[in-house]
């Protein structure tokens, strides 16, 4: 190890390399200290030579190339990415060609010596700056007092300084342009000042460029030509395998395979499309059939409008009458369960009334929350004892309403009867029904205003009375309950405004 001192004084090895290195002239070095004074290297500035020409920095990871100059590795690397217009790559200081890029050697006693300059506190001088005087060519970039131009480009046609060259050797569009040293009588060394005999060189430099390219694509077609000669031989012997032969018939075969798919396939479509065809006459007959159900049962409304058919309804009807006022004492403060609407319901502030809204909203998709049918169940389940509330349905052309189990399927599509845990009333198309399997149609003599619904856990029952007419509408009754009930409902969908009206959970008058 060295010791470190006086950061203005050279290391040892930085002064060996110095002294071993070739001197200037061919006197020794101990005859340059005999005959001149020791070099202060505080005070004389060093050669701007230690600095690269391409970025005017000190060299960093010096290479020299044959002609003997240094540069930063990456700068000539950058620099000669690609050759010049000539096709050659030149040397910045010295302007030697060479057809062939330049091996670059790394110059380790070089990146020493600068790297003890370095720790020394020690910089190589820029190079003075040099104002064009009499005889000079000037920049013609420079404005105001003018620098000496050292180099000429030939594309532009324009004289440059150190400072203002500089762009040509890293811009890559101004790399291809062709650079020339400038003489003191205005001419371009390395070039004449005559332009014709320029041009001339140009073109011969051209046409050595053109017939390099014709040699190139006559040696790749010769290439190319010999590899299908050989190609065509290779194929000959292949076809005389006699696995060649086997996997020749083997294609044979999948193509005549893959044409038999193909018409197949047309076969089938041709049955796809009967079946539509099918299909859509179905449907017709399907519609046709709807319709004349609907009218059969507007004619049976009419004329059962007045008849109660089931003696059991009968008696219930009588039991409304009479002990309507008892149920309301049962009457339970319903509210809804917004963790259980579906996304396109809209809750009021209090949870007590509901409608179908146009936009789906953005909500937790939780696994109690009805994701297809747009129904929503009570907040509170009952498991014991009776309950009775009561919901207004007036202005509403479609709803469903009433009890369902804890347990129900509450994803995809739902069906409303009791073996699947819904105990349910309903308003389609005009008709009343009870969701049964098959629905039941419900006949009543006005339309609904209100709805009461009533539920006796234990005894198994589940009853419908219209409130304003104090009349019976259906019951389910002989069930055996085992786990909670929740308060059902369903406004339905919009239909474009006509079924915009909400449900609505009333207060129950019990004064009556």
């Amino acid at each position: 190890m060295e010791p470190e001192g006086d950061p203005g004084v050279l290391s040892r090895r930085a002064q060996r390399e110095i002294m071993e290195s070739p001197a200037p002239s061919c006197l020794s070095m101990n005859s340059a200290r005999s005959m001149e004074p020791p070099f202060d290297f505080k005070r004389e500035p060093l050669t701007p030579d230690l600095r690269c020409s391409v970025c005017s920095e000190v060299l960093r990871d010096p290479v020299s190339i044959p002609c003997g100059h240094s540069y930063c590795r990456q700068c000539i690397s950058t620099y000669w990415v690609q050759p010049g217009p000539a096709g050659d790559y030149v040397c910045l200081q010295c302007s030697k060609r060479s057809r062939v890029r330049p091996v670059l050697c790394t110059n380790p006693a070089l990146a020493r010596l600068l790297q003890g300059l370095q720790q020394a506190g020690f910089s190589p001088a820029l190079p003075a700056l040099g104002y064009a005087g009499p005889g000079d060519v000037a920049c013609d970039i420079c404005s105001g007092q003018k620098l000496r131009a050292v180099k000429s480009c030939l594309t532009c046609t324009v004289s440059y300084c150190e400072s203002h060259v500089r762009q040509h050797y890293t811009v890559p569009a101004l790399q291809r342009h062709a650079l020339a040293e400038v003489t003191g009588d205005g001419g371009h060394k390395g070039h004449q000042g005559n332009a014709g005999q320029t041009e001339r060189i140009k073109e011969e430099e051209t046409m050595e460029t053109e017939e390099e390219e014709r040699e190139s694509v006559s040696k790749k077609m010769t290439e190319v030509k010999e590899e299908e000669e050989d190609s065509d031989e290779g194929l000959s012997d292949l076809k005389k395998n006699p696995k060649t032969k086997t996997l020749i018939s083997e294609v044979k075969n999948l193509s005549k395979f893959y044409s038999d798919l193909e018409q197949e396939n047309s076969e089938l479509k041709h049955v796809v499309r009967e079946l539509s065809k099918k299909n859509a006459v179905l449907k017709q007959e399907a519609t046709f059939e709807k319709e004349l159900v609907d009218i059969r049962t507007a004619a049976l409304n009419k004329i059962t409008a007045n008849l109660i058919s089931d003696p059991q309804q009968q008696r219930e009807a009588e039991y409304v009458r009479r002990n309507l006022k008892n149920m309301t004492m049962d009457y339970v403060d319903v509210t809804l369960d917004p963790d259980t609407a579906h996304p396109q319901l809209i809750l009021s502030e209090d949870r007590k009334q509901v409608i179908f809204g146009d936009v789906w909203q953005d909500l937790p998709d939780n696994p109690e929350r009805f994701d297809i049918s747009v129904c929503v169940l009570g907040k509170e389940g009952f498991s014991s004892g009776r309950f009775y509330y009561e919901v207004q349905v007036k202005g509403k052309t479609g709803w469903s309403l009433g009890v369902a189990t804890k347990s129900i399927n509450m994803k995809g599509t739902i069906y409303l009867n009791p073996e699947d845990g819904y105990w349910t009333v309903m308003l389609r198309n005009g008709q009343y029904w009870a969701g049964a399997v098959p629905t039941v149609p419900i006949f009543l003599r006005e339309e609904l205003q209100k709805v009461g619904v009533f539920v006796d856990y234990k005894e198994g029952q589940v009853s419908f009375y219209n409130v304003e007419a104090r009349s019976h509408i259906h019951s389910y009754t002989g069930y055996t309950f085992t786990e909670k009930l929740y308060p059902f409902f369903s406004p339905g969908n919009n239909y474009s405004g006509k079924n915009s009206t909400p449900l609505v959970i009333t207060p129950v008058d019990v004064t009556d």
